[in-house]
């Protein structure tokens, strides 16, 4: 779906990267203004639990003052969460977003949780803002959208044993001087230095 702003949005075959992008553009003939549109989807492959996903894509991005953000929509509340970013110039860029952690995302409902809504995401979707000085024609795009998951770091199970190892290894050889048998002059040795 596409919002209202008056964007028109195209799969564009040549250009930016190969074999085209999901393409958003602006066109302005007067006044400089500034104008906000979104495209998003609910499709099945969009929506459900999005616990442990990062979210993969590229970016072209159209300059200072524009403004782009990532969104998404949760049955949960029927809340809205965006997560906004930018480039400097209108160049390729690439960004992973982890829907694991709060970071970098807002939203104004009150009284739902973040990990409450990504249990059950209705629609994700870009959001786009024309820069302020624009004239003319003003280009937006994304491509190369990927899931995965977020794997956390755990320790392959070889990495434990060694480790129980050498923790035992300490362990004995800190402990070894209360089963030996020591001679008599290590034991006056060890008691005049004591001394």
């Amino acid at each position: 779906s596409v919002g209202g702003g008056g964007a028109m949005v195209t799969a564009s075959p040549v250009d930016g990267n190969p074999n085209g992008y999901l393409q958003i553009q602006f066109d302005f003939g007067g006044f400089p203004g500034v104008d906000f549109d979104s495209v998003a989807n609910g499709a099945v492959g969009y929506t459900g639990d999005y616990n442990n996903l990062v979210l993969s894509f590229d970016y072209l991005g159209f300059g200072p003052n524009s403004l782009q953000s990532l969104y998404f929509k949760s049955a949960v509340g029927n809340s809205t969460w965006e997560y906004v970013f930018s480039t400097p110039s209108a160049s390729w860029e690439n960004l992973s977003v982890s829907f694991n952690t709060l970071s970098g995302w807002t939203s104004t409902n009150i009284g739902v949780s973040f990990q409450d809504a990504i249990t059950n995401v209705s629609l994700l979707g870009f959001s786009v803002r024309t820069p302020l000085d624009s004239i003319g024609l003003v280009t937006f795009g994304v491509d190369n959208l990927e899931f995965s998951y977020d794997q956390i770091a755990t320790p392959e199970p070889n990495a434990i044993v060694l480790l129980v190892s050498v923790l035992l290894c300490l362990g004995v050889t800190f402990r070894v001087d209360r089963f030996l048998i020591r001679p008599n002059w290590m034991k006056r040795t060890k008691d005049t230095i004591s001394d």
